[in-house]
């Protein structure tokens, strides 16, 4: 099945896909880390990772990808930060709350859209950096999670 749509650039970091009477807003971020250039998707609650090594054709992670790519180097490790710029709307979790891999821990709204961001591995989240109704940057540090 084909579907004909439309691209209407919408900001740096997104842009609309009008399918018929859907409009569809797709957020993106590129960067380049250890000799790869990484592409990120996020429609509504869905994530998708692209991996380039440079000189090298794309491939999709997106099966074999289970852990956010959130943390930074230049934070200490278990440190999660802003995978995008935005609202923050929810925080699921408490400071020293434990938590599992993969689970919810607070919640961004950029564009209208909101995005999860889960903790990376199982442990205790410290250093809770933000409250609701704050704005955030991208790459900015948000927690981190510690193993005891």
């Amino acid at each position: 099945m084909e579907v004909e749509g439309s691209w209407l650039k919408m900001s740096p970091k997104g842009f609309f896909l009008l399918l018929g009477f859907f409009i569809i807003i797709v957020l993106f971020q590129f960067h380049h880390q250890d000799h790869f250039k990484h592409i990120h998707f996020w429609h509504g609650q869905y994530h998708h990772h692209f991996k380039q090594n440079i000189g090298v054709e794309v491939f999709d992670e997106d099966e074999v990808q289970h852990k956010p790519s959130n943390e930074s180097a230049s934070h200490p490790p278990g440190t999660v930060v802003a995978p995008m710029a935005g609202l923050v709307v929810k925080i699921l979790v408490k400071d020293g709350e434990k938590v599992e891999q993969g689970q919810p821990v607070l919640v961004l709204e950029a564009m209208k859209m909101e995005h999860v961001v889960k903790a990376p591995n199982t442990g205790y989240v410290s250093g809770l950096k933000v409250e609701v109704g704050q704005q955030i940057y991208d790459g900015v540090a948000l927690f981190s999670i510690k193993n005891s």
